[in-house]
């Protein structure tokens, strides 16, 4: 954990994006035996930008194309160009975010929806569940809202959300055909 943490500082992790997302892996990995990482590698050098899971660089592309592809299809529940979402999607830095348009019965973005997405995909094993404990500094990061706003008051809209979310049934549509 400690090489871990000053690695993020060598030119190969700064020119070669796969060092990067491997270093990203290995740091999950040494999360499921307890502990925390260092200090020093949470910052600006380890950008909470998610990571798909697959057992190899084509099926995780594969999924990235049909997650995107699902997601914007009419009516969109994400706006943003399809090379942001994949730098959201690889552990890599975004510069935008995703604009989540889902709304609920109250015509406001619905940050429920937002995470119970986000957590099917854990339960399906395409994200790692690693991230649970940082799930709304990922979210954070990554998401907007439908003008590209910073999404607010994450803590209580995770803790909130009901056994049913707005366009649950879609969600679990685009989550299953992965």
């Amino acid at each position: 954990r400690i090489k871990l943490s000053t690695f993020s500082e060598t030119r190969a992790y700064q020119n070669f994006e796969f060092v990067r997302r491997y270093t990203k892996d290995l740091q999950e990995h040494l999360g499921k035996y307890g502990g925390t990482l260092p200090k020093a590698t949470i910052g600006t050098n380890l950008e909470p930008s998610f990571l798909l899971l697959g057992s190899n660089e084509h099926e995780v592309q594969n999924k990235i194309d049909t997650l995107f592809n699902q997601l914007v299809e009419h009516p969109p529940i994400i706006d943003c160009s399809k090379e942001e979402f994949i730098n959201a999607f690889t552990g890599t830095p975004i510069n935008q975010g995703i604009n989540w348009l889902v709304t609920g019965k109250n015509k406001m973005i619905s940050k429920p929806s937002l995470f119970y997405f986000l957590e099917q995909l854990m339960n399906k094993e395409h994200l790692s569940k690693s991230i649970i404990h940082d799930l709304n500094k990922y979210v954070h990061y990554v998401f907007r809202d439908g003008n590209g706003e910073m999404l607010k008051n994450l803590k209580q809209s995770k803790a909130t959300y009901s056994i049913k979310v707005a366009h649950q049934d879609r969600l679990d549509e685009i989550i299953n055909s992965l």
